[in-house]
């Protein structure tokens, strides 16, 4: 069952993001939070979980947990491991595919580059020619995805009707704009639908409740999809006109912290839209 305030200790200035401010930021809601929203927490009766896999059979093979509840409700994606090297988002993913919602459905790839998360890469070689592919600049907008395993991560968004998309990642750098250092702490939003209103609003929340050191704040943007960056969630933006956010917390802090930051914010963004309420 998931603490997401047990701390590693490390000494480092990350650990000021601590038991009491995250305490604060979750609130009452968080009671549930703090459980683990696994099958052990007792809703299970509420939920319903089963899997598929994209591109099954090949080496690229990765599964889709499908979480839905009794109640009617949105169907948020979830996908993390876009990026071999980026343990907190496909560890978060992980996470978030083990929890009970009430209402909705949650789909969740955690492990979209498979290839890449069992080498740690960012980059992969699936072709087995060499050439190493980064699966995050092969959705182009208005067009169809470079490589199978894109077209097979596509079909599940289009196919599902989704109505919001996170894609969480982690970055080397802390987002500044025009330093060019990373974009750790960042939150970026595509310009469809309530993106940027949940992009703001999730920032004050990690903000005010999570992070007591300036240098560790959320900051973001939001933009429109010119086709130049191919990314997943342009891509959602601009063909489905379906609201989609990148998320990105910076390594310099510990796995932990990160893991928590990540899932609190998924669970903020599903519990908005009332899936851990019947």
């Amino acid at each position: 069952m998931w603490d997401p305030f047990t701390s590693n200790n490390s000494g480092r200035e990350d650990n000021k993001l601590n038991r009491r401010s995250c305490l604060k930021g979750l609130g009452t809601a968080g009671a549930t939070l703090a459980t683990g929203l696994t099958a052990a927490s007792g809703t299970a009766a509420a939920t319903s979980e089963w899997s598929y896999m994209v591109q099954k059979g090949l080496a690229e093979e990765t599964p889709v947990h499908v979480v839905a509840g009794e109640g009617y409700g949105p169907t948020v994606m979830v996908v993390g491991g876009m990026h071999g090297d980026e343990p907190a988002g496909y560890n978060s993913a992980a996470r978030i595919a083990r929890w009970n919602i009430k209402s909705g459905r949650l789909m969740v790839i955690p492990e979209a580059c498979k290839p890449a998360v069992r080498k740690g890469n960012r980059l992969s070689d699936r072709s087995g020619d060499g050439n190493l592919q980064d699966l995050n600049r092969e959705f182009p907008a208005g067009k169809t995805p470079w490589s199978p395993l894109a077209r097979g991560i596509w079909n599940v968004v289009a196919d599902k009707d989704i109505d919001f998309l996170l894609d969480l990642h982690s970055s080397s750098g802390l987002y500044k704009w025009g330093n060019g250092g990373g974009v750790g702490q960042g939150i970026f939003a595509t310009n469809a639908g309530e993106a940027d209103q949940v992009r703001r609003r999730l920032q004050s929340y990690l903000n005010d409740g999570f992070i007591d050191n300036d240098t560790y704040k959320f900051t973001g943007a939001t933009a429109g999809e010119d086709g130049s960056k191919r990314m997943l969630k342009h891509k959602v933006g601009a063909d489905l006109n379906t609201p989609a956010i990148l998320f990105e917390t910076y390594r310099g802090l510990s796995d932990e912290r990160q893991e928590t930051l990540t899932t609190s914010a998924v669970y903020n963004v599903c519990r908005r839209k009332g899936m851990f309420d019947k």
